[in-house]
């Protein structure tokens, strides 16, 4: 811990936790992005809250993609 770490209150290393944590998650959501060629906003992605950005990154995940496209039904033209 570095001595500027030291001289916070409680609620200020809380709130740099918080931080950190919601950081890691956006680079991990951009990394995806680019992964997957989509576009990636930060300005936008900034505003959502950290439990939106890991739903996001499951959903984009392949394990979230498997787990959605098992949970979708595709309808052809022998089903009409």
């Amino acid at each position: 811990m570095s001595n500027n770490e030291k001289n916070l209150t409680p609620k200020e290393k809380q709130l740099l936790k918080n931080l950190n944590s919601k950081a890691s998650l956006l680079i991990e959501f951009e990394e995806l992005c680019r992964a997957q060629k989509m576009p990636f906003n930060p300005g936008y992605m900034d505003t959502v809250s950290a439990e939106d950005l890991r739903e996001l990154i499951h959903n984009f995940s392949d394990e979230g993609q498997a787990e959605l496209k098992k949970r979708m039904k595709y309808e052809t033209d022998s089903d009409k």
